[in-house]
This record gives C-alpha cells, structure tokens and sequence, in this order.
C-alpha cells in the first residue's frame, strides 16, 4: 500500500504515522459531516418547508462568526487538540440532546438543527486544518496535504452514499443517523489520542501574534484601499450569493419531488456523494489540464461559465433535473478547479496581506454575503410565488457580474504580481507558482532579466521546487551572470530540469572562479553524462587542473 500511495504521494518514512492517523481522522469528520447534511436537509424541509430556508441563511450568517470568534479566542488559552477533542465532546452530547428533541416535533427544532449542522462544518474542519498546520511543517504541508484532501473527498464520498443506503435499504430513521454519528465522533475522539506530540514553532507563535495585532477594521481598510483585493472581495460575494441561490432553487424542487422525509433523505445522500466523485474527477482528470491551457483565467472562470449554462437551462426549464445539474456544476467545481484558482488569485499579495485578506473573507465577507441573499430571498417570496424562476434571473445576473469581474481580475493579477516581484514581496513558502499561466510566466522571465540583482535572486528563491521545464533557457542565460550567487542559484535549478541538458553551457563553469559553483557544475555533469556519476567524477580528479580536481573531490562528498 505504502508503495502505490508514494507513485502519486510523497510520503516519507517518518511521517507515514502522522499522516495515516490525519487522513483517517479527516475521513471520520467527512463522513459525520455528510451523514449530517442530507439529514439535516430532508426533516428541515419536511418538517418546516422550504419558505423558511431565507431565515436560516441569514440566521447562520449570524450565528457563526461570533462562534469562529469564540473558538479564536480558546485556541490561544488552550492546547490544539484539547480544544479538538473538548469541541468533539460537546458536539456529541449536542447530538444526543438534538435526538431526544426531535421527539417534541416542532419546527423550531428542525431549524435548530439545520443551523447546528453549518456550524459543526464550519468549525469541526477549520479545527481539523489548524490541526494540520500545527502538526506539519511547510515543507510537508506542500507534500502531504493533497494526500490529506483525497481523504475529506472519499470520506464525503463515503458518508453521504451510506447514509443513502442505510435510510433506504433498512429500518433506521432519518432522525436515528444522529446516533450513528455520535459513535462516530467518539471514534474520531479516540483517534486523537494516538497523534504525535509536537508544539508550534516560534515563528508560528509570531505570526499568530502578528494576526491578532490588527483589527477588523484596520484589515477592511486594507482590502477596500486596494483595487485588486476589492476585485477579489467582489469574486467572493458574487460566488457566496451564486452558491446560496443555487442550493436554494436545489431544496426547493427537491422537496416538491420528495415529500416525505426517508426519500428525501435517500435523495440527498445520493446527490453529495455524486457531487464528491464529480469534484474528485475533476481535480484529477481535468483541473491541470484547463489551468495549463487557460491560465489563471481558466480557473476562476470553470466554474460561473458552468453555472451559467446551468441556469440558462433552468431559465428555459425549471425542474428538478435542470437544478441537479447546475448545482452539481456548482459542488463539483467547488472544491477542485474553484479552489485551485482561489489560491491562485491570493498568490501576488505578500504573505501578511494575504492571510490578513483570507480571514476578512472567510470571517466576515462570505457570512456578509450569505445573509444578504438570504435577505433577497426572503424579499423575493413576498413579491412572487413563483420564487424559483425569480431567483434563476437574480442567479442569471450575479453570475454575468462574476464572470466580468473574473475577467478584470486577470488584468490586475498580473499589475499585482508585478509590483510584488519587484518588491520582493512574493513570499516562497506561499503556493506554487503557476508557470503554465504565460502572463506569470513571461513576468518570471522579465524579472529574472532584470537589472537589481536583488530582484533576480529573490525571483530565483521563488521557483525553488517548482517545474522549470518552461523558462529553463532563461536560467542557462544566468550561467553568466555576473553575480557569483545568481549563477549558482540557476545552476542549482537547472538540476531539477530533466527536459533538457545544457552540458556545454554547464561545462564552461568548470573554470568558475567560485568553488561552490564548480562543484555544483561537476554535479550536473555527473547527473547528465551518460557515464555514471562515480566516472564522471574520477575523470575529473585525475585531470591535470587542480581546479577541476578539487571540485570532483568536493562533489564526491555532495549527497
């Protein structure tokens, strides 16, 4: 298992205890969660009808940043994982408390529930990545986390098809699923104990500080000042109200097709678990694909030109199979392209600006928006009956602002990325840089040229661990630089290029005045030479200049 995992996974031998035990913790919270929601989604519109789903909406708008505040507020009195098995503690009593009020049967609990299951989603899994953080340093958050995200897709997967056949196929009660899952979150709990102990590093404790020095307004004021932030914002708003009126238009005809509550259930587990495999295939089959020949643009842009065609097709047709597919359109582009393209967008500001605008949005502006279209909504049933034709033209006209502001975006992604190149403001640890997008790819090479050598080397720091294959002419160009630390540092890169030798520009550092540089060059003809490195080397040592043989002798030592 170890050694098929390794072809797609990079997973070294001491991390294989950590990560086995996070991808099962994250598996378990996955499949809790979506036994929840297909619950949570059939007896509230069974029980109370979909007129009331404008009211939760803004109600979780409310209710869940003053919780993301709380559990803020607790993470830095207590341990990581006490807070995590404490939440799990309480969460499962909650469930049992929920159970047991089901059996008065009125509406005011089912709504309860609903708004429940949003913020155990939102925080059970903001936790679990906190979690993750804490345990894994940068270098293994690149390596391993994709491998942690395969985890919350099966387990999604996993949960919403089996709460399907369990309802469906056998005796158990929509409302006795909450009981599966509190044995569920005990086991999570248990996992817990077998994690590895590790502490945060000092840098982490500084940046958390650094997070805590700035008020809310002091970051609104930050992103509203700056013109590619707001685009950004505005991306954000546009997909939360898109997102709302969609699952909206989605409960609504499911409802009128399902009336009764095991059914609906039944549906709803059905639906999430083709809506896991579909964002699954996506990231697998296609995501790479659009975002090397569409660039950035591609991503940000997959996912509204879907659900525009989705609600071309609603517009046209209003029924239960039109809004599957626009809202499979939306759940599976969510979390595989969508995402990929949300970093993307995030990648030109600095780290402190990036992670300053992050949490704006993620605190503030997605529970803003969310509310707001529940508010819409809410406005929308008072003038019409018909609400769902209403809210697929309100649907039609926020994602033409989406897909225009998607496009400004390009424009501004590329201005940002510009100044922060030659600010140095690009942080290396951020995600990796996308060289098949050609606009970030020809503002590498323009930097790389560039006359501050500061610019040039702090560009090179940059494309560390990245695939070079594209712009590898542009760093044999450096070879000659006249910076010592600039030639060695694109030696050192064109290493990693396995498309292409560059021998003969390599060899002429033979006679480099820079002894780290000479040995560098013998380690790449070591690498290239279609002799074995050992005769590469030994060919070098037996050679008349002394120079060349204290290199060989230096680069017999290297790795």
């Amino acid at each position: 298992m170890k050694k098929l995992l390794n072809i797609f996974y990079d997973i070294r031998e001491d991390e294989w205890k950590s990560a086995g035990i996070m991808f099962a913790l994250h598996f378990l919270l996955m499949v809790i969660l979506y036994f929840l929601k297909p619950a949570r989604d059939s007896l509230f519109l069974v029980e109370t009808g979909p007129d009331q789903l404008p009211l939760v909406y803004i109600i979780l708008a409310i209710v869940s940043l003053p919780v993301t505040y709380f559990v803020s507020d607790v993470l830095t009195k207590y341990n990581i994982r006490s807070v995590i098995v404490g939440s799990l503690g309480f969460l499962a009593v909650n469930l049992l408390a929920i159970r047991w009020l089901f059996y008065l049967d009125t509406p005011v609990i089912y709504m309860f529930f609903y708004i429940w299951v949003g913020i155990f989603g939102i925080l059970v899994i903001s936790l679990y990545w906190i979690l993750a953080n804490n345990l894994f340093n940068v270098g293994q958050s690149k390596r391993l986390f994709s491998f942690l995200t395969l985890s919350a897709i099966l387990g999604s997967i996993a949960g919403s098809e089996t709460s399907s056949q369990v309802v469906s196929t056998t005796a158990v009660a929509t409302e006795d699923l909450l009981y599966i899952c509190v044995g569920l979150i005990v086991l999570a709990m248990g996992i817990m104990w077998f994690l590895p102990e590790s502490e945060p590093s000092t840098s982490d404790n500084e940046k958390l500080g650094q997070k805590k020095s700035f008020s809310g307004l002091e970051v609104a004021r930050s992103v509203f000042t700056s013109k590619y932030q707001i685009i950004i914002a505005g991306i954000i708003v546009l997909t939360t109200l898109s997102t709302t009126f969609t699952d909206y238009q989605f409960k609504v005809l499911s409802h009128a097709a399902y009336p009764l509550t095991e059914d609906l259930t039944a549906f709803m587990g059905t639906f999430y678990a083709g809506i896991s495999l579909g964002s699954f295939l996506i990231q697998v089959l296609f995501s790479s694909g659009i975002i090397k020949k569409f660039g950035l643009t591609g991503a940000v842009l997959t996912r509204p030109a879907g659900m525009f065609l989705g609600a071309i097709l609603m517009a046209i047709e209003p029924v239960l199979a039109s809004v599957i597919i626009l809202n499979g359109v939306d759940g599976s582009t969510r979390y595989s392209i969508d995402k990929t393209g949300r970093e993307l967008l995030f990648l030109p500001l600095s780290q402190n600006v990036k992670e300053r605008t992050k949490v704006f949005i993620d605190l503030f502006l997605d529970r803003f928006a969310r509310g707001v279209a529940g508010l819409i909504l809410m406005v929308s049933l008072l003038l019409v009956a018909n609400t769902v034709l209403l809210v697929t033209y309100l649907l039609l006209a926020t994602i033409v602002a989406w897909i225009w502001l998607g496009y400004r975006a390009k424009n501004e992604y590329v201005n940002t990325f510009r100044n922060s190149l030659q600010k140095s403001l690009i942080d290396t640890d951020s995600i990796e840089l996308n060289l098949n997008e050609p606009s970030v790819r020809k503002l590498i090479c323009e930097s790389l040229h560039s006359d501050n050598n500061n610019h040039v080397l702090h560009t090179l720091i940059c494309l560390k661990e990245r695939d070079l294959s594209l712009i590898s002419d542009t760093l044999t160009d450096l070879l000659n630089h006249q910076q010592p630390e600039i030639r060695l540092r694109a030696l050192q890169l064109l290493q990693s290029v396995k498309t292409e030798d560059y021998i003969d520009e390599v060899e002429s550092l033979l006679r480099d005045i820079e002894p780290d540089i000479r040995v560098e060059a013998i380690y790449y003809l070591g690498q290239r030479f279609r002799e074995s490195s050992v005769e590469v080397i030994e060919k070098y040592k037996q050679g008349e200049n002394r120079i060349d043989a204290s290199a060989a002798l230096d680069c017999a030592t290297k790795k």
